[in-house]
């Protein structure tokens, strides 16, 4: 194999005939080439030619649910960057999806939303999403987030809830991180302190039915796990020294057949030569390395238990000058290493929130049950994948397509959707750490509808149920009781809201926590009358809502007893006055600590309140009375209240602000109703004066110009007694007038009884007084002025 620029090594099956396919792909001038090799043994080979450079290396996933592989590649297409999906019938290529895509550097292929459809995430500046559903893959791009400092992003369930989190391989400094993926929202930063992560491999190391990482960065390798939220770490201190070179590939898996998993890793040093090393561990998690004698010019390696054996053997493309050779490396151990029994009891539960389909563990001769990981396929016809396709063939069951952990990773459960009375039809394997799956026997039938299964393959269908179906009863347990929950039928399915899939027996023993419901039904219920459900109560520590309460007035509270309460007892607490209450009813007239005691069904429960009493009333600080000038703003101030509403609310800004501006037109009282805690109501009051104003100019030229030819009189609303005179400088009356209106509208015009006016100083006198408030009349703030008549 003469070709140049060899971009990756593959061993998968992907025509599905049982032997896995070597697949090298080839980036040569423009264009892309996979070959595809019948097998190992007998290299003949197919080449397709991929319109475009192959950018990142292809993958191959099921994204279709048609139980066979796609091909999925970003694509340098000259001018730009395409992301594209093809699917391989016979010797041809045919595309199926085809975007455009800006800066991208890699991609991966996870199922973000947990739908049962694989997504393409595609890694650039900001992570992006492409969507892939029943009805193919979206055109829309979504952004999800934004990483700085971001060199790589690697997606794995750390937190073994259905949904890929993210890793974030920073470009320099210490800290890489993890971002958590509850159901689609990024919620959580946990930070890796190592130096530049060189590599990172996935496996269950710790047995804790999750999934741990390999971290090989530029000063240390070690294992990290999750623990209770929290990241912990096992170092490899003690054999670090006796690996050479940089770490840049490793894979982790069961190799010598214990059942533990194991790594191998390849590192290159300054010479360009890779020594390759098997790092083995056991139960205790104890570790050891071990020199393996693969090429020291390998550059790419793959795995697939070719001779099944129940091994994983190795493939590998190493480069002699200028030519590729591949080699495989079998894996001999002296016992056949044979995959996992197939679950044993299987059925579908019906919850408020749906059908969840449940399983039990399966057992091996190698690995613990903690790490078998299952595939899981579903359907709406028998052995059909639509809904959610396995990486094993349906036709041949015990061929993997893929040599990885199940597509469920270490879950016992699954939640279906579908219409109410829809039959599905499902598919369970078994997988364990050396991803096998030759099987033992044909046992492992069982499950509502089973029929004949293939060998390997729990298998049934089931029908979906309505939550209408479900039958409840409750029960009161004491906080952290254990209780034991029975069934008549031997084998009952048992499923909580709270922590999941509880088991399959006739009983079982659950621990009080927390309000919950737990589903139960036959494995070989008849119908969906079986469908059952216990809400469970704990009696805890709380008989109040809650821890702090506040009155302003005398009032009555009550225990919140629970209706199979045996007796209470109330103590109060104030100051050194304590009193023994025997009733349910507590008066509260000041600030106190009330402590209750209460036995129900044999449970102690006891609960403190603090009670605050407050009587201070909401206060206006502006006082009782205030005088403005009509047309003036004030801003109220009330306090001693939580929530404030004011009236009228005419003229205000904000009635429910403590601080509302007011600009009354007319005298107003304002109210203010105070809260406090929703209940206690207080009110206050303020009285705002308006003072208005009449306005009469000092000059006026009645010389018939149009301009300024009246003596007018302005602000006279609403006036009564109105009296306006005039007088020369002689104290001679020339004008008077009982009419505001005249005034206000009409005005004097500087004619007198013997003519017009002479040119001078003229005085004037007012009375009167405004009927909206009874405010005596004033010009110019006085009863009495002077103006100019000029000509």
């Amino acid at each position: 194999m003469n070709k140049k620029n060899v971009h990756s090594l593959n061993w998968i099956d992907i025509d599905k005939d049982g032997q896995p396919n070597p697949i090298v792909q080839i980036n040569d001038d423009s264009l892309g080439f996979i070959i595809v090799y019948d097998s190992v043994q007998g290299l003949s080979s197919d080449t397709l030619i991929i319109p475009g450079l192959i950018a990142h290396p292809l993958q191959f996933e099921d994204v279709n649910n048609d139980n066979s592989l796609e091909i999925i590649g970003l694509l340098d297409v000259g001018d730009r960057l395409s992301m594209n999906v093809f699917q391989l019938d016979g010797n041809t290529l045919n595309s199926i999806y085809n975007k455009s895509v800006n800066k991208v550097t890699s991609f991966h292929i996870a199922d973000w939303n947990n739908d049962g459809y694989k997504d393409i995430l595609l890694n650039s500046p900001r992570l992006q999403l492409i969507e892939n559903s029943k009805s193919g893959f979206s055109t829309d791009i979504i952004e999800i987030e934004t990483f700085e400092n971001q060199k790589s992003l690697l997606f794995a369930d750390i937190s073994n809830n259905g949904y890929p989190d993210i890793i974030v391989n920073a470009i320099h400094g210490p800290g890489s991180h993890i971002f958590f993926n509850e159901k689609g929202a990024i919620i959580k930063d946990s930070v890796i302190s190592v130096d530049t992560v060189h590599n990172i491999s996935f496996g269950d190391i710790n047995l804790d039915g999750k999934l741990d990482l390999f971290i090989a960065s530029s000063n240390s390798i070690r294992i990290i796990y999750e623990d209770s939220s929290k990241l912990k770490s096992i170092n490899f201190d003690s054999i670090a020294a006796n690996i050479k070179g940089r770490i840049d590939f490793s894979f982790m898996a069961d190799f010598n057949s214990d059942g533990y998993l194991d790594l191998i890793i390849k590192t290159n040093n300054a010479d360009s030569v890779v020594n390759s090393y098997l790092i083995e561990s056991d139960s205790l998690l104890n570790f050891y390395i071990d020199t393996l004698q693969l090429s020291s010019s390998g550059i790419y390696n793959a795995f697939f238990d070719n001779d099944e054996d129940g091994d994983l053997d190795i493939l590998e493309l190493s480069k002699d000058s200028s030519i590729n050779i591949i080699h495989q490396y079998e894996n001999k151990e002296e016992d056949k290493n044979y995959g996992p029994s197939r679950p044993s009891y299987h059925t579908d539960i019906t919850t408020s929130n749906g059908t969840i389909l449940v399983w039990s563990n399966s057992f091996d001769d190698h690995s613990p049950e903690q790490n078998h990981t299952y595939d899981i396929q579903l359907s709406s016809e028998e052995r059909g994948t639509e809904i959610i396709a396995p990486n094993y063939s349906v036709d041949y069951p015990l061929y993997r397509i893929l040599a990885q952990r199940g597509n469920l990773l270490f879950a016992n459960e699954i939640g279906v959707s579908g219409d109410i009375g829809k039959t599905l039809y499902y598919g369970i394997q078994a997988i364990d750490n050396s991803l096998s799956v030759i099987p033992t026997d044909g046992s492992g039938n069982g499950g509502s509808g089973s029929s004949d299964c293939p060998p390997g393959i729990a298998c049934g269908k089931f029908q979906i149920c309505s939550p209408d179906s479900i039958q409840y009863k409750s029960m009161f347990a004491c906080e952290g009781e254990s209780l034991i929950l029975e069934n008549d039928t031997l084998r009952t399915a048992w499923y909580s809201s709270n922590q999941g899939f509880l088991g399959i027996s006739n009983g079982i023993i659950y621990n009080t926590n927390e309000l919950d419901t737990v589903y139960y039904n036959s494995i070989d219920k008849a119908d969906c009358s079986d469908n059952n459900a216990i809400i469970i109560t704990p009696l805890g520590d709380e008989l109040f809502a809650n821890e702090t309460i506040e009155f302003c007035q005398p009032t009555y509270i009550s225990l919140n007893t629970y209706t199979i309460l045996d007796s209470a007892l109330w103590v109060k607490l104030n100051g050194f006055e304590k009193d023994t209450l025997h009733s349910e009813l507590f008066n509260v007239i000041s600030s106190d600590t009330l402590i209750a005691y209460q036995y129900a069904n044999s449970c102690l429960i006891a609960d403190s309140l603090t009670i605050k009493y407050d009587t201070t009333s909401v206060t206006i600080t502006n006082g009782d009375l205030i005088e403005i000038t009509e047309g003036e703003e004030l801003q109220l101030q009330a306090t001693n209240a939580d929530n404030y509403y004011w009236s009228p609310n005419a003229n205000i800004n904000d009635v429910e602000s403590p601080q509302p501006m007011v600009s009354p037109l007319e005298n107003t009282v304002y109210y203010v109703e105070g809260y406090k805690n929703g209940t206690c109501q207080t009110i206050d009051s303020i009285r705002i004066n308006v003072k208005k104003e009449a306005f009469i100019p000092e000059l006026f030229t009645p010389n018939n110009d149009g301009t300024n030819d009246k003596l007018l009189i302005y602000g006279l609303n609403q006036v009564e007694g109105f009296h306006f005179q005039i007088y020369n400088r002689k104290g001679n009356l020339v004008f008077e007038t009982t009419d505001a209106e005249f005034m206000r509208s009409s005005g004097w015009n500087g004619e007198s009884s013997s003519g017009p006016a002479q040119s001078g100083i003229y005085y004037w006198r007012v009375s009167g007084s405004f009927t909206d408030s009874n405010q005596e009349l004033k010009l110019n703030n006085s009863k009495e002025g002077k103006v100019h008549l000029t000509r």
